[in-house]
């Protein structure tokens, strides 16, 4: 499907935390492609394409912001530095990719979110209930 958002709609969501540099055509296809998972997963038309355009647009500034994290505070004496989000977190990590799981009405990014548990299964190798044999039939 075609990129919905613009590099200029991405630097107007980043504002100040974009240094001009960085070229955010990856980041938004890397965007663009879970933007299309979204509209596949939309069955019930909740999203229309302004709407899946925001969510583009705020993944975009989400997988910048995990690139070249935003500093949340810094000092120049003696030279330290704190950055915002925890790449642990998913889309939590930032608050764009926190908005754009509130823009998704499918709740597909929420989905994608969350930890994925192993799943037990079992599977039975005797035999089926008829087939056995009572413990005075069987030979030793």
């Amino acid at each position: 499907m075609a990129i919905r958002t613009t590099e200029n709609s991405v630097q107007a969501i980043l504002g100040g935390h974009y240094d001009g540099s960085t070229s955010l055509v990856s980041f938004i296809k890397t965007a663009n492609l879970f933007t299309n998972r979204i509209a596949n997963a939309d069955t019930k038309g909740l999203m229309g394409e302004d709407d899946l355009k925001d969510v583009e647009t705020y993944l975009a500034a989400h997988f910048y912001a995990h690139a070249d994290q935003i500093t949340q505070s810094k000092s120049t004496g003696r030279a330290s530095g704190q950055f915002q989000g925890r790449t642990d977190l998913g889309f939590d990590a930032t608050l764009y990719g926190q908005t754009a799981k509130r823009l998704d009405a499918t709740g597909l990014l929420v989905l994608l979110d969350q930890p994925q548990r192993p799943k037990a299964t079992c599977l039975w190798l005797g035999k089926v209930f008829n087939d056995q044999l009572d413990a005075d039939e069987r030979s030793s």
